[in-house]
């Protein structure tokens, strides 16, 4: 497992700045979902960061 500390690169929280902008636009906090999966640990998914240079790509999306 590889450890995060080991990254000097910085942290992007999509969740959160996705957040923030549907609360400003009128969502209510309890009609946002987040799935918590973190495909940098999860083998599941496909982790750029995790499997460069042998990695698979990732699909996500918004629904309203």
């Amino acid at each position: 497992m590889n450890d995060m500390k080991n990254y000097t690169s910085a942290k992007f929280d999509a969740f959160l700045y996705l957040q923030d902008i549907l609360i400003e636009k009128g969502i209510k906090t309890e009609n946002i979902f987040n799935e918590e999966i973190d495909t940098f640990n999860d083998k599941n998914y496909h982790s750029y960061r995790r499997d460069y240079p042998n990695h698979g790509l990732n699909f996500a999306y918004i629904s309203l």
